[in-house]
């Protein structure tokens, strides 16, 4: 027999609120099997199966351990670092505007250790838009539901839906 074991693992870095999959990759020698994986996911939560799926209840750093024995007491242990990002919080200026007169839609979106590298309009009016800040002409009056998708450098995603009332222009009299 050929008695080694080596712990190994492979996993994806997470935006928070999201799961991270573990799995097993770990090497055997022949004739040998696994008898059990102990996971430490490095913030007071534990795991025995071989692939779990972990939810982190912050986002940060994360030393990660696995564990794993074999037969014949063999065991190897291996610890790498996960990485939960934060999410963008994305917002943006949703005051009124008169009729056909241009709106311009400023993104006031925000996220935490990172940049928002995507923005995705719908103007609620059938136009939509990529990029940063936009202008738009409402033709008709009434309320707007104007939608705003941020995407940061991490690939977290945040929406947000706001309504922006297209009023009529003043009537001029003297």
């Amino acid at each position: 027999l050929n008695q080694y074991i080596i712990a190994d693992f492979t996993f994806n870095n997470a935006c928070f609120n999201s799961p991270v999959y573990f799995t097993d990759s770990s090497v055997i020698g022949t004739g040998m099997g696994i008898l059990s994986w102990n996971w430490d996911f490095g913030d007071n939560t534990y795991s025995n199966i071989q692939n779990p799926v972990h939810y982190y209840s912050s986002a940060g750093n994360y030393q990660v351990r696995l564990i794993v024995n074999g037969i014949g007491g063999v065991s190897d242990t291996i610890v790498k670092t996960v990485s939960i990002f934060n999410n963008p919080v994305a917002d943006f200026d949703n005051s009124g505007v008169c009729l056909g007169v241009a709106k311009t839609f400023t993104d006031l979106s925000t996220v935490v250790n990172g940049n928002i590298i995507g923005w995705d309009w719908n103007f609620g009016n059938g136009n939509s838009a990529n990029g940063l800040n936009h202008s738009i002409i409402y033709n008709s009056l009434g309320n707007f539901n104007v939608q705003l998708v941020v995407t940061s450098d991490n690939g977290c995603i945040d929406t947000i839906i706001k309504t922006v009332k297209v009023n009529p222009l003043p009537a001029i009299s003297f």
